[in-house]
């Protein structure tokens, strides 16, 4: 017995001294304040776009500045963008939608159980590391909890940014169409995917930190003056939970005499028991 203590003691600490868990990131659902770090994470990524890439996504904002920054609030404000940190660290930013543009999408398309993913960016200095294709799947994840009978998941991308469209691919996505808008919108070229029903596979390495109760609350939750929850509905104390019905009470009580009916009857035609005078 202490030779089989000794040799699982041993496995235990070879495994502490080889095995090293992976990094571990925090998503968070993005606050106000924030919007200023999810612009910053998209002026970084086309800076890079700008030098390595032949594209001329995010080379600047469209079609203008403040149009580019009120859709990021936008998307912050509806409770729909999430940021990815490590540490202290913004490393990466999502928005999911539940619908898609009528301008990319057609009628028919926009019918599809679908959630919509934007502004998907990760800092340079974790590419390669697969948290991009992580992201990806934790989106999914998360749109069926928001849209619980979405199938798909679907995304636009620039028109010309060839390189991010074969990444997609390589990440299942297949290409849906090439559409032009009314406004010339650059980002023309949709891309759909199932979304898995598999769990995931592995530990993953993104956590989801959720809202506070007071953060998660939806407008039919507040007050409308005051801007607070609405107080739950208790529940009914356990007692009310125990006692059996009325009704079940009864059907009990009749049931029981009838058995002892049906018992006597038996008894005394084999003469267990006799009848009283």
């Amino acid at each position: 017995m202490n030779a089989i203590a000794r040799i699982r003691g041993l496995r235990i600490r070879l495994r502490g001294k080889h095995f090293r868990p992976g990094p571990r990131y925090q998503i968070r659902l993005a606050r106000d304040e924030h919007v200023p770090t999810i612009i910053k994470l998209i002026d970084s990524a086309g800076d890079w776009l700008r030098e390595e890439k032949d594209t001329k996504q995010w080379n600047s904002p469209w079609p203008d500045l403040k149009t580019r920054d009120d859709r990021v609030t936008e998307g912050v404000v509806g409770r729909r963008t999430w940021i990815l940190w490590d540490g202290g660290s913004p490393i990466a930013s999502v928005t999911i939608n539940t619908s898609g543009s009528a301008d990319l999408w057609n009628e028919e398309e926009r019918r599809d159980e679908a959630v919509y993913i934007h502004r998907l960016v990760i800092d340079r200095r974790y590419a390669g590391t697969g948290l991009g294709a992580e992201l990806i799947r934790w989106a999914e994840l998360r749109g069926r909890r928001v849209r619980p009978r979405a199938k798909l998941i679907r995304i636009d991308v620039w028109s010309d940014n060839h390189g991010l469209h074969a990444y997609y691919s390589r990440q299942g996505f297949q290409f849906v169409a090439l559409r032009e808008t009314p406004d010339q919108c650059p980002s023309g070229a949709l891309f759909q995917k199932r979304i898995r029903r598999a769990p995931w596979a592995g530990t993953p390495r993104i956590v989801t930190e959720e809202p506070l109760p007071a953060q998660a609350a939806s407008p039919a939750e507040r007050s409308p003056s005051a801007g607070v929850r609405r107080p739950r509905r208790k529940a009914p104390p356990l007692r009310h939970a125990l006692e059996p019905a009325p009704n079940a009470v009864s059907g009990v009580n009749v049931l029981a005499g009838a058995g002892m009916a049906v018992l006597l009857v038996v008894g005394t035609m084999l003469g267990v028991v006799r009848p009283w005078h």
